[in-house]
C-alpha cells in the first residue's frame, strides 16, 4: 500500500486520526501477521484438522467460518486467520507456554510477565482495545506509547520462534512513521469499522446463541426453586457466618454449612448464592447428584451449584455418598476453574457419620452454625424475630429467645401458621415446638436404616442419660448390632442436645 514500500518516506508527525489509523492497522494487519508465523511453526498445517476434532472445547466451540478456514488450511495455510481464531488455537491446542497467570486472567499481564503466552494475551488484549475504542482521536504521545508496546512484543516473539533479529520490529517502525496519503488512511479506517460491526454482530449473535442454549440447558424449575428462594431471603439477616462462606468460596471454591435442623443452614447457602449472582453475575444451578455439575457445567460461565441437605437429610444415604465419591475426579476438575463454585448444607449428624467424612470436598472447608463462633446470639435472634414476626409476639418471646431450639426455622414458621389468626400463643409455640418434633420423629422411622430412631427410643425410655455399659462387652451377631446401636446413640445424642452427662463411658 501506499507509503509503507520496503523504503517509505518518513514523516514526523501525523494527524490524530493518522494515528488511528496506524494503531488500527497494526491490531488487524501486523500482529495477525506475526501470530500466523508462529502457529504455522508451532502447529503444521498438516495436523491442525486433526488435533482441532481431538479438542472438546475447540470441537464444540468454534463458528462455521473458523471450521471453513481449518478445513482449508493444507491448501490455504494460516494466511486468513484472525488474532481471536489463532488465540483459541493456540490456548486450546497448548502451542506456546501460557501466560504467568493464566489465559484471560482479570487484569492483563504485568511488565514483568514475559512468557510467549503473555505476549499472547497482551496481542488479544490490545487488538479489542483499539477496535473498541470510544475515542478515534489518537494523540502523538499515545502514539509512541502503543508502538513502544508493540515493539516490545515484536522483538520477544521474533526471538522465541528463532526469527532473524528485526524481522517483526521492522514492521512496526515502518508502520509508525512513514508517510500515509489519505488513501491509505481511509482503507485502514473503513477496515476497523468493518471490522468492529463484525466484532459487534458477533457478540450479539453469541450471546443470543448461548441464551438458546441457557434456555434449552436450564430447567424452568430452577427457576421456579430460586424464585422461593428470593421470596424467604427478603427477610435474611446477614451473619458472620456468610462472610466466613463468602471467603471460603474464594479461596477453595467449595463449602458446606452445617448445624442442628432449623438453625438456619438452607438460608444461608441460598444468601450467600443469590449474593453472588447480584454482585459478581453467577448463574444459580440447584442441583441434587453430582451428575448435575458435569450436565450443567459451562466453563466460560459463572456458575454455583447449590446442594440442600446433601447425602442426605436424616441419616447418610449410602448410594449417595457412592455417586460423589465416583466423580470426585470430574468434580475436581471443574472446580479447577475460579468461576465454579459449589455450596452445600447438611445437618450435623450427617455430617459426622463415618461414610460422609469420606467426602474430602465436601469436609474440607465448612461453618458449623451451632458452634460457639456462628450460634446466633440472642440479639441477632432478637433482630430475625423482628423481621419475622409482629411486635407482640416479639415482645412477648424477646427474653427467653436464648432457650428456644430451631431458631429461626421456628420463626417462619409461627409467621406462616399465624396468618388470619387472631390469637395465637407465641410463647406456647415456641417453648414446645410440637409439630417440629413429631414430623422429625416421623420422618425417622420412615427410613429403611432404623438406627438412629431405635437410639432415640433409648434415650428417651432412659430419660436422656444411659448407662453404655449396657451395650459393651458384646459378643455374637445379636450383641455387635447391640454395639453398633450404641455408637450411634453418642453420635445422635450429642447432635440433639449438646453437651451430655453419661454415668460411664468405655468407648
Amino acid at each position: 500500500m501506499s507509503g509503507l514500500g520496503t523504503n517509505p518516506i518518513v514523516c514526523s508527525n501525523g494527524s490524530l486520526m493518522t494515528n488511528y489509523a496506524r494503531i488500527g492497522h497494526a491490531a488487524q494487519q501486523v500482529f495477525p501477521d506475526i501470530l500466523q508465523d508462529i502457529i504455522a511453526i508451532k502447529e503444521p498445517k498438516h495436523c491442525l484438522y486433526a488435533d482441532v476434532t481431538s479438542n472438546r472445547f475447540l470441537h464444540r466451540n468454534l463458528r462455521a467460518d473458523e471450521w471453513t478456514m481449518i478445513n482449508n488450511v493444507r491448501t490455504n495455510g494460516y494466511v486468513n486467520f484472525d488474532i481471536p481464531l489463532i488465540y483459541k488455537l493456540v490456548r486450546n491446542l497448548n502451542l506456546v507456554p501460557p501466560p504467568s497467570k493464566g489465559w484471560d486472567f482479570h487484569i492483563p499481564p504485568a511488565a514483568t510477565e514475559i512468557l510467549p503466552g503473555d505476549d499472547i494475551e497482551r496481542i488479544r488484549r490490545i487488538r479489542n482495545e483499539i477496535l473498541h475504542r470510544g475515542n478515534a482521536q489518537v494523540s502523538d504521545t499515545i502514539l509512541t506509547d502503543y508502538f513502544s508496546t508493540f515493539k516490545d512484543i515484536a522483538i520477544r516473539l521474533e526471538a522465541y520462534i528463532g526469527k532473524p533479529k528485526g524481522e517483526f520490529v521492522q514492521k512496526f517502525q515502518i508502520l509508525e512513521k512513514c508517510c500515509m496519503d489519505e488513501e491509505t488512511e481511509k482503507t485502514y479506517l473503513e477496515r476497523l469499522t468493518i471490522l468492529r460491526e463484525r466484532d459487534i454482530n458477533m457478540s450479539k449473535a453469541v450471546e443470543n446463541i448461548q441464551k438458546d442454549i441457557d434456555s434449552l440447558l436450564y430447567k424452568e424449575s430452577h427457576q421456579i426453586v430460586i424464585e422461593e428462594w428470593e421470596e424467604q431471603n427478603k427477610l435474611f439477616i446477614k451473619t458472620d457466618a456468610v462472610d466466613f462462606v463468602l471467603k471460603s468460596l474464594t479461596d477453595n471454591n467449595c463449602c458446606t454449612v452445617i448445624g442442628t435442623s432449623g438453625i438456619g443452614k438452607s438460608a444461608t447457602i441460598h444468601h450467600v448464592a443469590l449474593f453472588l449472582r447480584d454482585t459478581e453475575g453467577y448463574r444459580i444451578i440447584p442441583i441434587h447428584s453430582p451428575s448435575e455439575i458435569d450436565k450443567y457445567f459451562q466453563r466460560n460461565r459463572k456458575q454455583i451449584f447449590v446442594i440442600d441437605d446433601i447425602c442426605g437429610k436424616y441419616t447418610v444415604i449410602q448410594t449417595e455418598v457412592e455417586k460423589w465419591i465416583k466423580r470426585n475426579e470430574s468434580i475436581q476438575r471443574v472446580l479447577k476453574y475460579n468461576n465454579i463454585k459449589v455450596i452445600a448444607s447438611s445437618r450435623i449428624q450427617v455430617f459426622n457419620e463415618k461414610q460422609f467424612k469420606r467426602l474430602e470436598l465436601f469436609t474440607e472447608r465448612f461453618c458449623n452454625l451451632s458452634s460457639d463462633i456462628y450460634y446466633l446470639s440472642s440479639q441477632v435472634k432478637l433482630q430475625i424475630a423482628r423481621q419475622y414476626l409482629p411486635q407482640a409476639a416479639v415482645e412477648q418471646i424477646e427474653n427467653d429467645l436464648g432457650n428456644y431450639e430451631f431458631l429461626p426455622l421456628m420463626f417462619a414458621l409461627y409467621k406462616s401458621l399465624c396468618k388470619g389468626k387472631e390469637h395465637f400463643d407465641a410463647v406456647q409455640f415456641f417453648k414446645n415446638p410440637f409439630n417440629i418434633y413429631t414430623e422429625e420423629i416421623d420422618a425417622l422411622h420412615l427410613l429403611l436404616d432404623k438406627t438412629k430412631f431405635c437410639a432415640l427410643f433409648f434415650l428417651v425410655i432412659f430419660n436422656g442419660s444411659l448407662n453404655v455399659s449396657l451395650f459393651t462387652n458384646c459378643e455374637g451377631e445379636q450383641e455387635r448390632q447391640k454395639g453398633k446401636i450404641s455408637l450411634k446413640i453418642v453420635e445422635f445424642r450429642e447432635t440433639l442436645f449438646g453437651s451430655v452427662y453419661w454415668n460411664s463411658w468405655n468407648l
